[in-house]
């Protein structure tokens, strides 16, 4: 992963990448790379289903954005 850096042009495909899938975890793994803060924010968790909502928030290192 080293080397991958994020552009805020990516967060335009994040929704259309396929659930699960090993891009999405690179997309998001990025985004933490390049990020000089980020927090997570649990919006909701379902423990019937195990369903959860986190909301990523944070602020891209300067050149990243």
């Amino acid at each position: 992963m080293e080397g991958q850096t994020f552009d805020t042009r990516d967060f335009l495909i994040l929704e259309q990448l396929p659930p699960s899938s090993n891009a999405l975890r690179q997309k998001i793994t990025s985004i933490l790379l390049s990020s000089q803060q980020w927090r997570a924010i649990v919006e909701e968790v379902d423990p019937q289903d195990g369903s959860f909502r986190i909301i990523l928030e944070g602020r891209l290192r300067r050149g990243h954005a």
